[in-house]
């Protein structure tokens, strides 16, 4: 498991992402994916300086921006290891659960855990629509995850059988605001 502090600037994740990747390419195929991804969002200022909470914070307090990394990390089953200020308590939830805008009230997020996968069946794909290729707020996000099961049919012949084991999608938009 990846796990990146709360305040982790978004060019730092994507040295680290990097790393992983460099480790293991076929591996962590996934791992490079995200790190082309994360590169698209906003200018280089702004992923020196922008952290991981911080997008996801400001998502949850303003409904009206749309973060590029929510669709992603949904689709990785990343959690979220939230503070509690008035209980002195962590505790773990994932993106889904966060983002209702009633929950988690004087909440700080100390930790994202991205879950690091294990085999070669494992599938990652995520894009985002922009007006323009850098520095331009999305229209659309979408990140998809699949686990194949291949399985071998006949011990005679070398047929496989690939099976889709489960599936994890998420996906994102702007909402338009219609002129009177």
């Amino acid at each position: 498991m990846l796990v990146f502090g709360g305040a982790t600037s978004l060019r730092k994740v994507i040295e680290l992402l990097d790393q992983v990747f460099e480790s293991n390419k076929e591996i962590f195929s996934h791992l490079e994916k995200l790190s082309k991804y994360i590169k698209e969002i906003g200018s280089i200022q702004l992923r020196n300086t922008a952290s991981l909470a911080g997008n996801l914070a400001l998502a949850k307090k303003c409904p009206e921006f749309l973060s590029d990394l929510i669709a992603p990390l949904t689709a990785l089953n990343a959690k979220l290891e939230l503070f509690s200020v008035t209980e002195a308590q962590s505790r773990e939830v994932s993106i889904s659960e966060y983002f209702p805008e009633d929950t988690d009230a004087g909440s700080l997020i100390q930790s994202i855990c991205i879950p690091l996968a294990s085999n070669q069946s494992f599938k990652f794909s995520c894009s985002k629509i922009c007006p323009r290729e850098d520095n331009a707020r999305s229209f659309m996000n979408a990140a998809f995850r699949w686990i194949l099961k291949r399985t071998r049919q006949s011990n005679r012949t070398k047929l496989f059988l690939v099976v889709l084991q489960t599936s994890r999608k998420s996906c994102g938009g702007q909402k338009r605001n219609k002129i009177p």
